[in-house]
């Protein structure tokens, strides 16, 4: 199911739970800052049991409390969600292996540490001074960070796979431990 074409969403249907094949589910809301989506309440997706997929691009969500009964999500996208709590609850998803969270007012990752299957991680336009918490990391293919006020020592996954790590328009100082990587971007833009 895909809403992310502009729409007026109020609520969600009590039945969605009913779909227990249903596998993606995409909630758009329009520009940053802007949102069409007006739901309240997301109680109705804790229940897809089976869902591999879930994107919400400025929703009015903020409570991720029950987001740990998703243990088949594999990708995860949480753009622009500035008041977003029980973030620590993602790290009950053991089989992520894609997470956005762009421009969502982070200052720590720490609730990534545990979630080893991650290949793809999206956290660009935070708050976020340290990606240490990676260090463990070995399935990590691409990291984005862009916008961030990264300017301590960088340690980079120890992962053999990466092959790109983006820190456009971060304040960069040193990076120390980069293990294998086949492409790493900075803009000096």
């Amino acid at each position: 199911m895909d809403f992310t074409e502009p729409c007026s969403l109020i609520a969600l249907p009590k039945e969605l739970y009913k779909l227990k094949n249903l596998k993606k589910l995409i909630l758009g809301g329009g520009f940053e800052g802007y949102s069409k989506v007006k739901l309240t309440d997301y109680s109705p997706i804790w229940k897809l049991e089976n869902l591999e997929v879930l994107g919400l691009y400025n929703t009015k969500i903020s409570n991720l409390e029950e987001i740990e009964n998703l243990k088949k999500l594999k990708i995860l996208i949480l753009d622009f969600h500035k008041n977003l709590i029980n973030i620590e609850k993602l790290t009950n998803l053991k089989n992520l292996e894609t997470i956005q969270l762009d421009k969502t007012n982070l200052t720590s990752i720490s609730f990534l540490r545990d979630l080893k299957k991650l290949q793809y991680i999206s956290i660009g336009s935070n708050k976020l001074k340290t990606l240490s918490e990676l260090n463990d990391h070995e399935n990590i293919l691409k990291i984005c960070c862009c916008c961030n006020d990264i300017n301590d020592k960088i340690f980079l996954p120890n992962s053999k796979k990466l092959k790109e790590v983006c820190f456009g328009n971060s304040e960069l100082k040193d990076i120390i431990s980069i293990s294998h990587p086949n492409y790493i971007h900075q803009s000096l833009e």
